[in-house]
């Protein structure tokens, strides 16, 4: 729009940056720090003489190419342009160009993006391929002795040394809980393992070919099949199927060549449903929710579905009650809230979306264990088998953050929120959160973010997520595991499962957006980003992907009196 247009440009025309506030806004770290406090501005080098090229900082790192930005290339972007700490604006630029209908956010994926188009920054001619982050605060002592929970992961596993993992996702065979097949991105792209002892130890299957990240996995009813997806290496969907449980794999398919994000995988293994073993997708194109569908076992998907009425999102999920019918997650970036598709034909069509709950923030927000890549607003869902009960859970900031994704790490604080459904998504109950609550922005803050939910096949509500209660400043995390044997009325006392506090992270991504959570029986197997020191002592490239074990949590959840009892007991 023409006003948003004159509005960017009149910014970065006007802005005069003083070099104390050009450290100041591109605050990374390390190596990456240096980099940016020397590199050398000069603003006749650049096109056009009506960019002040300087001032492009604060919208993003310095990078030589920025020299080729014009005025009209700016009035793409939006007038508030969120800054990101590892994507330059010529890319931004690029990004915009590519994706027209782009909103006010940037796929999550662009920084992986501009890794793998340009392999980092060129800052006075030469390139720099260390990860970029904001800032790096390490606790002054490991006090997790003091603060922590009684119980850790009955094992715990690295995928793979030196490979910058994260950003996991496992699933095990529904027939055969000790067949378990991960994913995770890394360095070289997305990389699979399998596991034949139910997560105990990991195996390589393979690094796919011309990939980016976001990897996500799931099985067919019978266990004969898996399915995984990924983003391409220009950030498109793709698939696979392996029919060894995810030792090798078939060549990935494409269903998207460019433009897409944050896909995810769900297969329909409900016995009752007329659409068993359909495979359905969920991404987004620029911000605009998508889906599709294969009805023959992942040989073909359908031409996809576009949300284009609704309101736009990124971090979606799906899952399947045991009539078939699909129920469509995600967080819109506009109008603050959860929102809800469902379709009762199999994906063919879709009603009009509905709303779950309201949300304090906006897409994400800093807090100090996530100050460069910051929390992100995700959903995981899952449905009771046995009753229909559908479970969605996603971090929020708490009542007593700031809001609307605008305050400052300090002045934030995330919590998880769950909701849950007894009539098939038409009503909406918000649950007990599950964790402790107690503690306030202002005394003793604890963050919670980035949650994975499963039901088992008992009915049992799981959900892992990260913590910083072992972090004196709230920059270092642990992961953290709880269940719900009573549908949600209460949760047993959040058990640590690391058995380590992983230190404040100093790359862009951080830990990621999401993380792993697979149950099949009393088998519990989860996935996490890890930065404990001990994983890679030598090299000290000691970002992992860990993956844990547990078989079941003895519970300390009373189960509330039946409304029966009271009667009979008065």
């Amino acid at each position: 729009m023409p006003g948003k247009s004159i509005l960017v440009t009149t910014i970065l025309l006007s802005i005069s940056v003083p070099a104390s506030v050009l450290a100041q806004d591109t605050d990374v770290s390390g190596a990456s720090r240096a980099v940016q406090e020397k590199a050398e501005i000069v603003q006749t080098r650049g096109r056009d003489a009506q960019v002040e090229y300087r001032a492009l900082t604060k919208f993003g790192p310095w990078d030589d190419h920025n020299y080729a930005v014009t005025r009209a290339d700016l009035a793409l972007l939006p007038p508030s342009d969120q800054y990101l700490p590892d994507v330059p604006v010529f890319f931004k630029v690029f990004l915009r160009k590519e994706q027209p209908e782009l909103g006010d956010y940037y796929p999550r994926s662009a920084a992986q993006y501009f890794r793998i188009v340009h392999g980092g920054l060129t800052v006075n001619n030469r390139l720099y391929r260390e990860g970029l982050g904001i800032g790096y605060h390490p606790d002054p002592a490991d006090v997790t002795a003091s603060r922590a929970s009684s119980r850790a992961a009955a094992n715990e596993a690295i995928l793979q040394l030196n490979v910058r993992g994260n950003e996991v996702a496992i699933e095990c065979n529904p027939t055969n809980r000790l067949e378990c097949v991960a994913g995770s991105n890394t360095t070289a792209g997305q990389t699979m393992y399998w596991s034949d002892d139910g997560g105990a130890t990991w195996n390589f299957s393979q690094t796919n070919a011309s990939s980016c990240c976001d990897p996500t996995i799931d099985w067919s009813s019978d266990g004969s099949r898996v399915y995984q997806a990924d983003l391409s290496s220009t950030i498109g969907v793709r698939w696979a199927v392996s029919t060894d449980s995810g030792q090798t794999w078939g060549a990935m398919q494409v269903l998207t060549t460019s433009g897409s994000d944050k896909e995810f995988i769900h297969v329909d293994r409900s016995p009752t449903s007329p659409k068993q073993d359909n495979i359905y997708l969920t991404y987004h194109n620029s911000n605009t929710m998508q889906f599709a569908r294969s009805t023959d076992q992942g040989a073909t998907f359908q031409t996809p579905i576009s949300f284009t009425a609704e309101s736009r999102g990124i971090g979606s999920d799906i899952t399947t009650d045991p009539a078939g019918n699909i129920y469509y997650f995600y967080p819109a970036t506009g109008g603050q809230g959860i929102r809800l598709l469902t379709s009762t034909d199999g994906g063919a069509t879709f009603g009009t979306g509905t709303q779950v709950a309201a949300l304090n923030g906006r897409f994400d927000f800093p807090i100090p264990a996530m100050e460069s890549r910051e929390a992100f607003i995700y959903v995981s869902a899952d449905v009771d088998a046995n009753t229909g009960d559908i479970y969605v859970a996603w971090t929020d900031e708490a009542d007593d953050s700031t809001g609307n994704g605008t305050g400052s790490a300090a002045n934030n604080h995330a919590w998880i929120q769950v909701a849950k459904s007894t009539d098939q998504g038409a009503t909406w109950t918000i649950l007990p959160h599950p964790h402790d609550t107690s503690d306030t922005v202002s005394s003793s803050p604890v963050d919670r973010f980035h949650p994975w939910l499963k039901v088992g096949e008992d009915g049992v509500v799981h959900i892992a997520y990260y913590d910083t209660r072992n972090s004196t400043n709230r920059t270092g995390v642990d992961f953290y595991y709880t269940r719900s044997t009573n549908g949600g009325g209460c949760w047993e006392s959040e058990q640590r499962f690391s058995t380590a506090t992983s230190p404040n992270l100093t790359d862009s991504q951080e830990w990621g957006d999401y993380n792993a959570l697979s149950v099949v029986m009393d088998t519990v197997v989860l996935g996490w980003t890890d930065n404990r020191t001990a994983n890679d002592p030598t090299s000290g490239d000691d970002k992992v992907a860990m993956a844990g074990r547990d078989d079941g949590v003895s519970g300390d959840c009373p189960t509330p009196a039946l409304p029966w009892l009271s009667i009979l007991t008065d």
